[in-house]
């Protein structure tokens, strides 16, 4: 059943070579193309890495900032135990008064009572709110 058949025209050999060369060429453009789509998306997946390691850092920050104010609320809260007993014990005119009044000014000269100071400004208007 096979039938040999003759050389082809020179005609069909010209189109057939026409298009092998389209064929090529839309070859090229689809692989450039593929190959400018592979590295936008290593473009992206790499800034995308960095996103999340940047995010990771931000997460251990808070973490480590959330652990510090929970200690400065904790000192401050101490603090103001202090001061109401020294402010209890002026009003009182204990003899120690003196030795109680530096201690309270001392309390307001230190860092926790003056970084806290926006928490109980805020805590006392929020009070006054809910009345």
């Amino acid at each position: 059943m096979d039938q040999e058949q003759g050389p082809l025209p020179d005609d069909q050999i010209s189109q057939l070579k026409a298009e092998i060369k389209k064929l090529n060429e839309t070859l090229s453009v689809v692989t450039s193309a593929y190959t400018d789509r592979a590295k936008l998306i290593s473009s992206v997946e790499s800034e995308l890495q960095k996103t999340k390691d940047e995010v990771a850092s931000l997460h251990d920050k808070i973490r480590s900032l959330q652990t510090e104010l929970k200690a400065a609320e904790g000192e401050n809260s101490r603090y103001a135990n202090e001061v109401a007993r020294l402010i209890n014990s002026i009003e009182k005119g204990d003899p120690n008064s003196d030795e109680y009044r530096k201690k309270y000014e001392a309390v307001l000269r230190s860092t926790s009572w003056r970084i806290t100071s926006p928490l109980r400004s805020i805590a006392l208007s929020l009070r006054r709110w809910k009345r």
